[in-house]
This record gives C-alpha cells, structure tokens and sequence, in this order.
C-alpha cells in the first residue's frame, strides 16, 4: 500500500508541476515494489491526488481530471527503462467515489487517447503501433474503492 498526501493546489502552473511530481514518486514507488518481490499485485489503484481539503483554489476543480491525467502521462514518461519494465504486466487503476468525478475522469482520458499532441521521448509507451499507456490506464467507479 502507498500512503499519499498530495499538495495543495492553488495556482494552475504549480499544480500541476506538483501533481506530475507526486504522482511520479507514487509510480516510482509502485515500480520499486514490483521490481523487489513479484507478490506485488499487478493492479495500482489510485485515488485523484490532491483534491478534496487540498483543492484550495475551487476554480480549478473542473480542471482537477484534466491535470490528474495529463500529470500521469508526464510521470510515465518520467520513468527509467526499468521502471517501464516493471510495469509490463501491470495496470494502473484510477479508483472515483463520485459520479461526476467518474465522467469527468473518463471524459479527460478519452482526450488524452485522441490527441495527436501525446507527447512520447526515449522512453517510448508505444507497443506494436498501439500506445501502451491507453492500455495501462483506466478509470473505475465504486464507492467503496
């Protein structure tokens, strides 16, 4: 299990700066873990990092699934080759108590998969011409997640 504490967000600039840092160092974790003992479930879940209390600044809330998701895509690719190695079989799951949060997380990762801008560098999510990341990532409502 890994405990996170997202920062407070306040201005768009910073955090989303501080997202794409927490959720790299979450990714890093998670990749670590299953680098050292293949016992480590092959399923992530996360929670969106940062919202709730750390929200401050409410004008970005519509913005909050937007940045989640353009923030992991930016830790994936932040990633050492063998961190993208340990993450082959996994999935990274991101686990919404909201209806609303759910659609708009949906919403943001349908975006992401039809913009031509995913932007890919030496550590290359494309396998066999499908973009690996739109396999790994998904979203899931339950509200006991």
């Amino acid at each position: 299990m890994i405990h996170v504490i997202g920062a407070k967000l306040v201005e768009r600039k910073k955090a989303l700066k501080d997202l794409q840092e927490t959720y790299y160092q979450v990714l890093s974790a998670y990749c670590e873990a299953r680098r050292l003992s293949p016992e480590t479930p092959c399923i992530l879940r996360l929670c969106p990092v940062s919202t709730g209390i750390f929200l401050e600044n409410q004008s970005l809330k519509p913005l909050v699934a937007q940045m989640t998701w353009d923030s992991i895509l930016v830790a994936l690719d932040r990633l050492s080759p063998d961190s993208q190695e340990a993450l082959r079989d996994s999935k990274v799951v991101m686990c919404l108590f909201e209806p609303a949060d759910f659609k708009s997380h949906t919403e943001a990762l349908a975006r992401i998969r039809r913009s031509s801008q995913v932007r890919t560098s030496q550590n290359d999510w494309r396998k066999e011409g499908e973009e690996r990341w739109a396999t790994l990532v998904t979203t899931w409502f339950d509200p006991r997640c």
